[in-house]
């Protein structure tokens, strides 16, 4: 190899050598710049006002990309979050949507109400009712002349079921004990929880009876007529 040629890939080899050091050096650029970039995250702008007790239409909602770190811990990041509730108040179009802004919804029909009992074990089903079961409500009446049992509101769908409590029970010897009851919410017409309350102040026992998913059958026989046709 004369002079020239060793000079010549000499010189290749700087370039290669300088070649590497250039991507090195633009590769650690670019992770820099990215590094520096800050996390972006998605939060839902609402479009357009939404009235109090409404769904929020997700089809009106917009997607803004903020940075991850100044997010709301509450901010409502997936429109499945937006299953089951409404808006808790009005709100205003533009505004950032938010869990603390959305309530749970009732699931009622026009004219229903909500209107809760407590139940035991033995009353409730042992524990199997949920919400959006249905079940039909029985109660049973005793009095000096006569006693009677039936069904009391037929098909009355359950939208909430409470917590466990303690509750002071009768015992045998008449001693007081200690039962868990469950508090469970129906969503009943005006006279239907009429029925319901005249029956959980007078009957001696109010007890529900489980009913399969799409079941539809006829309603139940009613024994006696109980007290201000409360009996169905």
């Amino acid at each position: 190899m004369n002079p020239r040629q060793r000079r010549g890939a000499v010189l290749l080899v700087l370039a290669g050598l300088g070649g590497l050091v250039l991507f090195v050096a633009i590769a650690s650029y670019v992770a820099s710049v990215r590094a520096s970039q800050p996390e972006m995250a998605t939060i839902y702008r609402l479009g357009e006002n939404v009235p109090a007790y409404s769904e929020v239409p997700t089809e009106t909602l917009e997607e803004v990309q903020i940075p991850a770190r100044v997010m709301p811990p509450s901010a409502v990041r997936t429109t499945e979050q937006l299953s089951g509730v409404v808006a808790g108040t009005t709100l205003a179009a533009g505004s950032f949507l938010q869990n603390d802004m959305l309530i749970p919804s009732t699931g009622l029909d026009r004219g229903q109400r909500e209107i809760a009992i407590l139940v035991d074990a033995e009353t409730g089903v042992a524990g199997r009712v949920n919400p959006q079961s249905v079940v039909d409500i029985y109660a049973s009446f005793e009095g000096r002349d006569r006693r009677c049992a039936g069904l009391l509101v037929p098909q009355a769908r359950i939208v909430n079921v409470g917590v466990a409590k303690e509750r002071a029970a009768p015992e045998q010897g008449g001693d007081l004990g200690q039962e868990e009851v469950l508090p469970v919410t129906f969503a009943l017409s005006p006279d239907e929880a009429r029925k319901l309350v005249y029956a959980e102040s007078f009957a001696q026992e109010v007890r529900l009876a489980l009913r399969p998913p799409g079941d539809g059958g006829p309603r139940a026989r009613t024994d006696c007529t109980t007290p201000s046709g409360v009996g169905t």
